[in-house]
């Protein structure tokens, strides 16, 4: 059980943990409020992840079902505005590793 310890996000995999509510999307969310939970909930680590056993098997669940959610195109641009948090080097980083270009540009109001 130490291992689990040190692994990171590993108070996701506690049983008293409880989503917060910032990270909670419903029906009506946009695309901005996706991409908001998505980094908010540590996304840019979810692209990182090399080993998964490193990492809590809830987060990794919790950020991998958002992550498929916002490919299919569940979440679409609304009225809001998100700006994503990578500088330009992380993400040409991420975009020579596949990472789909709606992880990498701002969602700006059409």
């Amino acid at each position: 059980m130490q291992e689990r310890k040190r692994c990171r996000y590993y108070e996701w995999d506690k049983e008293s943990f409880l989503l917060p509510a910032d990270l909670m999307l419903s029906d009506r969310s946009e695309l901005a409020d996706a991409l908001r939970v998505f980094y908010c909930a540590g996304g840019y680590d979810f692209f990182c992840v090399s080993e998964p056993k490193l990492y809590a098997s809830r987060w990794l669940m919790f950020l991998g079902e958002l992550y498929e959610r916002i490919v299919e195109g569940r979440y679409a641009c609304g009225r809001k505005n998100y700006a994503v948090p990578l500088d330009e080097m992380q993400k040409a980083k991420l975009a020579e590793r596949g990472v789909p270009a709606v992880f990498l540009r701002d969602c700006q109001i059409p």
